[in-house]
């Protein structure tokens, strides 16, 4: 362990570094992990021992996105819910209405509890690695609170503190969870479906040139788009990735 000073993220300066020392691919393969979740080596492996989440700078794109979804599909259901207080029995059956937005209401709660899933997923092992020549280092700065933490970890784990972090780094996982074929149809989607939503509430406004609106066809292009989205939204989350 070397002594010196380097400032963390938080308040307690890190004064002190350990020492891992890897082979030339164990070393490529914490430093694509820590680049993927937005980490430097060294704080990536401080999260990898302590346990704090990383992502993969895919999933936080995708989850940006679903958060939008989330919020395009919320707003259908808002148009619907507005038509049945100002317009019931015009254009659809009252129950056909109230059917449409339940169900995007569901489809909501289902992009949010796969954003929660996202966010938390659980944990995947892997195998360690062989025992080849190490002849690279990275040095982990921390507290020293820090530095007593991870010694008492990598002496109950029979290991020292160079090897316990190597162990974690390398199969501590950036998982990607989010399908992205999946999402991208769930995104066209959202924007079909958002644009039926706009007509309703252009119509429900009684804004010029929507006075002669299909309301029926409407509806027919908005339960295809919200069963579409539904049948589809089992299949965001990679399997491998969520269990």
């Amino acid at each position: 362990m070397r002594n010196s000073t380097k400032n963390g993220r938080g308040t307690r300066p890190r004064g002190s570094s350990i020492e891992v020392w890897l082979t030339p691919e164990e070393r490529a393969e914490i430093t694509a992990r820590a680049v993927e979740s937005h980490h430097s080596q060294s704080s990536f492996l401080r999260a990898a021992v302590f346990g704090e989440p990383v992502q993969s700078k895919s999933d936080l794109d995708a989850l940006k996105e679903l958060a939008k979804v989330g919020g395009d599909v919320g707003r259908v259901a808002g148009v619907l819910k507005l038509w049945l207080a100002e317009r019931q029995g015009q254009g659809a059956r009252p129950i056909d209405v109230e059917i449409a937005m339940a169900d995007c209401r569901e489809l909501q709660a289902t992009i949010t509890a796969t954003m929660s899933r996202t966010a938390f997923g659980k944990r995947r092992n892997k195998k360690a690695r062989g025992t080849r020549p190490r002849s690279t280092r990275i040095d982990v700065w921390v507290t020293q609170e820090e530095c007593e933490t991870i010694g008492e970890r990598a002496a109950q784990a029979n290991l020292s503190a160079s090897a316990y972090l190597r162990t974690v780094g390398l199969t501590y996982p950036v998982p990607k969870m989010i399908n992205r074929d999946t999402l991208d149809e769930f995104v066209r989607l959202s924007r079909e479906l958002n644009e039926v939503g706009g007509l309703l509430k252009a119509w429900l406004d009684e804004k010029p040139g929507q006075a002669n609106v299909d309301v029926p066809s409407l509806m027919r292009s908005l339960n295809r788009i919200k069963s579409e989205m539904k049948n589809i939204a089992p299949q965001l989350l990679n399997e491998r990735e969520s269990v």
